[in-house]
């Protein structure tokens, strides 16, 4: 079932600077909230592992010295001298190890990935932190402009009274009640601009933005979708895809322990710059070196059916996460489809009361309601009023959060 939602803008009038947008503070809120700077280090810091996994696979050269002190038999000639220095380059490239190398590549890719993914949805995480502080304070706030309105109502109600009780057509009884529902309402009042400022606290700390400053809002219109269409685009959610990758950098350190039975190839070569013994007219040698492992005590049996373990508890994880986000996403939605249906109700409620109170108004003066009736009738108006304003905003909130976990919030 579609609903749609008509078109409402309302801006906090404040003496400061201009208005901020869910957007604007979102945005603050990237380049200040110090989780999301923690998480943005440790995505650079994968990166730059994944590069040095890609260069490990060229060669390597070093300089080398050595000094070697032997037992001299004279009767071996230069081939047994008691002293011998050399000084060298040696170049070493890496041909074939068992594919171990493309593996761990490939884990470190994963991993950087993995990272990234983590970084966005740290991110959607922050956004959605917003969302709900943002969306407080705008329910505080209305909250604040209808108490007013119930303080302004009593004030005009107990002047009037006052005037009727001083020529004889109202009981004192009735001037006193009206005076204890303003004072009431004064009360009430101060407990909302309480709450106003604990909400604006809350904003500031995730954002950074200045208490005094005013927030705008515009509605726009929506139609909410089949359930399906939502749960199909959550294969994209930044968790999810961290765990994926995950998974996938775990398969990559499981193929390393299996090819850790195949054999090492490399080549190598020498050039020495100074060499003695018998050897010190050549100047250099190249060797291809083959190394083939026979027996290591069952180290890595071992490791296999740790990095075995490791992968089913990668995969049970992506499961977890899954699960949690699409229920989190049919909670949501399930409380967004009824709150729609609730708002249009209680929007009837409240014009309904308006103009029940209206006609009680006019109904007192000719006689024909008492005074009690009337306090009633515009303590009713005024809870449907805040009825239906804290039901908007929840709905406006619960749709930015159910757009925020399909990625399809234009803010993001």
């Amino acid at each position: 079932m579609n609903f749609l939602i008509s078109t409402l803008l309302l801006i906090f009038i404040s003496p400061c600077s201009e208005s901020a947008t869910l957007k604007e503070l979102y945005t603050e809120a990237l380049k200040t909230y110090p989780q999301l700077a923690a998480q943005h280090s440790n995505f650079l810091a994968s990166e730059t592992r994944y590069n040095s996994a890609l260069r490990s696979l060229g060669p390597v050269i070093q300089l080398k010295g050595t000094q070697i002190y032997r037992e001299e038999d004279r009767r071996a000639s230069g081939f047994a001298q008691g002293r011998e220095r050399s000084l060298y380059l040696n170049a070493i490239q890496p041909l074939f190890k068992g594919g171990r190398e493309y593996a761990g590549l490939s884990y470190t890719q994963n991993i950087n990935g993995a990272e990234e993914m983590r970084l966005s949805g740290k991110k959607r995480s922050v956004y959605q932190e917003v969302v709900k502080a943002f969306f407080t304070c705008l329910i505080q706030d209305k909250e604040i402009f209808n108490q007013e309105k119930l303080v302004d109502l009593t004030a005009k109600r107990v002047s009037d009274l006052n005037s009727r009780v001083k020529i004889g057509r109202s009981r004192k009884s009735e001037l006193l009640l009206a005076q204890a529902q303003n004072e009431s309402a004064k009360a009430q009042l101060e407990v909302a601009l309480r709450e106003k400022e604990k909400a604006l606290a809350e904003l500031k700390r995730i954002s950074g933005i200045d208490e005094r400053e005013s927030l705008s809002f515009t509605a726009k219109e929506f139609h909410l979708k089949p359930l399906p269409s939502y749960l199909e685009k959550l294969d994209l959610h930044p968790d999810l895809q961290t765990k994926v990758r995950e998974v996938a950098a775990q398969n990559d350190n499981l193929q390393v322990a299996y090819r850790t039975h195949l054999p090492d190839l490399d080549f190598r070569g020498n050039y020495f710059l100074h060499r003695e013994g018998a050897l010190k007219n050549v100047s250099w040698d190249v060797s291809l070196n083959l190394t083939m492992p026979i027996f290591e005590s069952g180290v890595t049996t071992s490791r296999i059916h740790e990095e075995v373990y490791k992968k089913e508890q990668q995969e049970h994880l992506l499961n977890d996460v899954k699960n949690t986000l699409e229920a989190t996403l049919k909670q949501i939605y399930s409380t967004l489809e009824k709150d729609l249906i609730r708002l249009n109700i209680l929007k009837k409620a409240s014009l309904l009361a308006e103009e029940n109170y209206s006609e009680q108004q006019k109904e007192y003066h000719l006689g024909l309601v008492s005074n009690l009736e009337v306090l009633q009738a515009m303590n009713t108006y005024i809870e449907n009023k805040k009825s239906f304003d804290r039901a908007f905003y929840e709905v406006e909130q619960n749709k930015e959060l159910l757009l925020s976990l399909t990625g399809e919030s234009e803010n993001l």
